[in-house]
């Protein structure tokens, strides 16, 4: 049946999801050390150790978004060759009983992509989240940064006296510049 709209299939939809976030998603998550075992023991503080699991655990998940997103793609692909072949040959039968482009799998991944949703097999591997598919690889690109970012600070040198924060939002205080510590706001100054 011919859609009227003109506008992409849902599987077009869904390899343009896909290759969108392949085209998103960074290499390599750490650029040093990527196990507890590459850290020399002077380097090696709670927070470094820290780093590196967390590392470890979003490269086990950015590997099923990489695997799944590319077998949508290649599926998609395979898809449009088969009925390019088919309409080649209109004389002839050419499926074959049991052959299928989409496993169960993959046509899962597929159809949340198209829905907005989480692929189960995503969430197996993730951390909890209830948001939609877009905010989701939004919110893991931010969190692989994040990660990134404090690797450097971990593996280059910690404050002497203190920690790291970034993102912190204070309501009733703000942060004296010249002093370098939390000070009361001043008034009508959000």
């Amino acid at each position: 049946m011919a859609s009227g709209g003109g506008g992409a299939t849902p599987e077009e939809q869904a390899m343009a999801i896909a290759e969108g976030i392949l085209a998103r998603l960074p290499n390599k998550i750490l650029t040093g050390p990527s196990h507890e075992g590459e850290i020399k023991p002077q380097d090696m503080t709670p927070m470094s150790i820290v780093v590196i699991q967390e590392a470890a655990r979003y490269e086990k998940l950015v590997q099923v978004v990489r695997s799944s997103s590319r077998a949508v793609i290649g599926a998609v692909q395979a898809a449009r060759s088969f009925q390019m072949f088919v309409l080649a040959d209109i004389g002839s039968v050419l499926v074959r009983p049991g052959v299928s482009v989409l496993t169960d799998v993959t046509e899962e991944v597929l159809t949340s992509m198209v829905r907005g949703r989480i692929p189960a097999m995503w969430a197996g591997k993730s951390y909890p989240s209830l948001k939609p598919m877009a905010a989701y690889v939004n919110d893991l690109l931010a969190r692989l940064a994040f990660l990134q970012v404090q690797q450097k600070f971990v593996m280059e040198e910690s404050p002497p006296e203190g920690v790291y924060v970034n993102g912190l939002f204070m309501e009733g205080a703000r942060w004296n510049i010249e002093e370098s510590y939390v000070d009361e706001s001043f008034p009508k100054i959000l």
